[in-house]
């Protein structure tokens, strides 16, 4: 795996190990009983949101570099850097062009559905605005890629399906593609 990454990528990993190595001092050193005070548990949940940061970013890159291993397994000879778009950062998660010429685009979401059966008022907003760039691209291949089996499962109902054409909806962890004509 090391040789598949840049230098970039195998520096924002490591700060991650980091990171989860100090977690884990954190959590350890937590002295926290039923009998501590709001202050106390306040002060041991602070300590460790400081040290995780803003994990859900750390997410989104090892989400990237799936994306990253799933491209590469899929169209050969594709490389880009998953560490060089801050993440979070505006515009497709992923535009890149491969080596024959072809655009690429996806859009990564590591979304749990707020309910079991569709997602909540906020995910759907944000779910649209990536059908939308998704669907602006002039690109010969479009992914969106998701990380939760209930995610994958809904975004491949029909109600889904018509924001979602010419565009393949991918489990990155299980690799299963649903194909929208």
């Amino acid at each position: 795996m090391n040789r598949l990454l840049t230098e970039r990528e195998k520096r924002y990993r490591q700060a991650i190990r980091e990171k989860l190595a100090n977690a884990k001092l954190v959590l350890d050193s937590a002295t926290v009983d039923d009998e501590g005070s709001p202050a106390e548990w306040y002060s041991a949940l602070n300590e460790l949101k400081q040290t995780l940061g803003n994990i859900n970013n750390d997410i989104s890159f090892i989400v990237t570099l799936l994306a990253k291993l799933y491209l590469k397994k899929r169209f050969g000879l594709f490389d880009f850097d998953a560490a060089a778009k801050p993440q979070g950062a505006p515009g497709l998660d992923i535009d890149e062009i491969l080596p024959d010429s072809r655009r690429v685009v996806c859009e990564i979401k590591t979304t749990t559905p707020y309910i079991r059966s569709d997602f909540g008022a906020q995910q759907k907003t944000s779910f649209d605005k990536d059908f939308r760039k998704l669907a602006d691209a002039e690109a010969g291949l479009k992914f969106m890629f998701v990380t939760e089996d209930a995610t994958f499962k809904i975004l491949c109902r029909p109600r889904y399906a018509a924001k979602l054409s010419g565009v393949a909806v991918v489990q990155l962890i299980s690799e299963e593609e649903h194909a929208i004509p």
